[in-house]
């Protein structure tokens, strides 16, 4: 959008402003392009002055955008008051982006931490099948935050009341007892001669159904454990797929991140100012020469 002044007479009304044949005004006409403030004359007060000097006053005539442009402009406000020094009036464009109003997402769902679960230091002594506490790791209060969580977890495990070492001990038995039942039909259907050469047993769907149903008996037992040890809390629900487009908008540059924008504006204006000396100072070495 392009801004022009116009060095004629105050008109008023709709549309009694004129315009230069020449110049911008005629470029941009020839573009295509319309004066955006036509569209709101009636709401604005009259006479309409933009600048107030010793030649006379001059009118500001907006902005010149395309159709799909115009129709992004709800109104144009003059603004006489601006709170510093100035002959002149500032002029404002109400332009509408297209930009949704952000809702936060009502939906939530339960979550796990289990990351506080992985920080916890252990260790593998000898003899024990089970790992226990690392002492030599930490130190003051984050120690004392790992021993909490560790101890509650053991607590957890160990209560009567949830039977979680009894469903422990039925998925490792059953885990046993499929794991013998593979062993006998390779032996049954495969050659010891099969057998070193790398020959595996066919895989059948009963096979796939209880590996299925026993490993969602493990993460069931996993997921209970946690909630019992005050791991589980409700957290909004954000969409994948509202994700992966924000991530392509991103990495394909459409979209700045309001974080970012700053730094990189005063960045953009402290080289503006760079470059700009450096091209004065190359002006004033040209001359010299």
């Amino acid at each position: 959008m392009i801004r022009r002044i116009l060095q004629k007479k105050n008109y008023y009304g709709a549309s009694k402003i004129s315009k230069h044949l020449l110049g911008i005004v005629k470029i941009c006409e020839d573009l295509g392009l319309e004066c955006t403030i036509y569209y709101h004359m009636d709401n604005i007060a009259k006479p309409i002055i933009s600048h107030h000097g010793a030649k006379g006053s001059r009118f500001l005539d907006g902005m010149y955008a395309c159709q799909r442009g115009i129709s992004c402009i709800l109104g144009i406000t003059i603004v006489q008051d601006t709170g510093f020094s100035s002959d002149h009036d500032l002029v404002i464009s109400k332009c509408d982006l297209g930009l949704d109003h952000f809702e936060v997402s009502h939906e939530k769902e339960k979550r796990f931490n289990f990351r506080s679960i992985m920080n916890i230091p252990v260790t593998s002594r000898h003899g024990h099948d089970h790992p226990s506490l690392n002492d030599k790791v930490f130190e003051g209060i984050e120690f004392k935050i790992h021993a909490e969580l560790y101890q509650r977890i053991q607590d957890t495990v160990c209560d009567p009341q949830l039977k979680i070492l009894s469903k422990i001990t039925e998925i490792k038995t059953d885990l046993e007892s499929f794991e013998q039942q593979i062993i006998c039909r390779k032996k049954e259907n495969i050659t010891v001669a099969e057998r070193n050469s790398g020959k595996l047993i066919q895989r059948l769907p009963s096979d796939a159904l209880f590996i299925h149903d026993t490993s969602t008996r493990f993460f069931s037992l996993i997921h209970e454990v946690c909630r019992n040890a005050n791991l589980a809390t409700m957290r909004t629900v954000f969409p994948i797929a509202t994700l992966a487009k924000k991530e392509r908008g991103i990495a394909n540059r459409n979209i700045l991140l309001g974080t970012a924008s700053i730094p990189i504006s005063k960045e953009l204006d402290e080289l503006f100012k760079h470059t700009k000396n450096v091209y004065q100072r190359i002006q004033l070495i040209r001359a010299s020469i």
